[in-house]
Parts: C-alpha cells; structure tokens; sequence
C-alpha cells in the first residue's frame, strides 16, 4: 500500500494478521412451574499472529531536507534503517484462552413477580511476545506479556409483569472484559 511518493519511488507499510480461534459453549436448561433454570459451561482459545513492516528508503533524506543538512536519521532516532529499508517492524504473537461455568434460576414468586439470580465463574490468561525493531521503535526490543484472572460476576434481578403488556423490572450485574 503506497503512501509516499518521492521521484517516481514510494514508500509503503506491509500489515498482516492471521487468527485461529475454537470457541465452544454447552447449556441446560430446564423449565418448571416455580422454577426455571440454565447452567453452563463456555471454552475460547484464540492465537493471533501481527507483523507489520514500515519501508522507508527516504526517511534520512526526508530529514536532511527538513532540517537543512544538520540532522539525519541517526541524529533523530538513533538507528540506521533495518535491511530492506524498513523504518520499523512489529511482531505480535498472543494466545488467549477462556474458561467459564455460569448458572441461573428464575423462580416465581408470584404468578406475576419473578426474581431472577445469576453466577458466572471465568479463568482468562493471555500470552503474548511483542517485538519491536527499527529506528521509529528506538532499536530491538522483546516484551513478554504473561496475564490471568478469575472474574466472578453475579447477577440479580426483579420483575413484576402488571398485565400482558406492562413490565416493571430492576436488575443488577457485574460485568468484566479481559
């Protein structure tokens, strides 16, 4: 994808990604007079690999341009350009696994209030190896990024169906993203 465009020449950012990701869920559910119920059970595992490259065989003219000789790349960023004149490169490995076991029961008070309570019980981790090289990054680096948490999230609600087409309701949750 060309961005830059210098004497006939051009500059250009090579981006991809792949992912590979299974995701399963299991329910049961059960439907009675007084009580209804669902429990559960949710697996994701999802690998991603990101490479990006930024070519740039101007980027010291560009700068000796600008400042009028007194600087070049070296002098800005420290670095000289990486083979291939790539400016910078990045490349990010990662898995992210998630488990989970939830459960819910409405039970009906009344023919016409019902309280509902819920439970949700997760494990996430995520891995990933983050690199980074080229003068736009300031050189070489490798980042390590090892994370796990165990989430519960609870649910609690009310309803009170007044006729077919009146509800009044309150309900509460707590929610959690990785």
């Amino acid at each position: 994808v060309p961005y830059i465009t210098i004497d006939g020449q051009y500059e250009s950012a090579v981006h991809e990604d792949t992912q590979k990701a299974f995701t399963q869920e299991f329910r049961l559910q059960y439907t009675g007079d007084r009580v209804d119920w669902l429990v559960g059970a949710f697996y994701l595992r999802s690998k991603k690999r990101s490479y990006q490259d930024i070519i740039s065989p101007y980027t010291d003219q560009l700068i000796r341009q600008a400042t009028d000789g007194a600087f070049g790349l070296v002098d800005i960023f420290g670095a000289e350009l990486l083979p291939g004149d790539v400016f910078y490169r990045g490349i990010t490995n990662s898995v992210d696994e998630q488990t989970a076991v939830f459960a819910q029961a409405d039970i009906h008070l009344t023919e016409k209030l019902k309280l509902t309570a819920g439970l949700r019980a997760s494990r996430t981790t995520f891995k990933a190896d983050i690199y980074g090289d080229g003068p736009l990054n300031g050189g070489e680096d490798l980042t390590h990024v090892n994370q796990k948490e165990d989430p519960i999230t609870p649910k609690l609600g009310i309803s009170y169906q007044a006729d077919p087409s009146l509800l009044f309701y309150a309900s509460a949750a707590k929610g959690f993203r990785v």
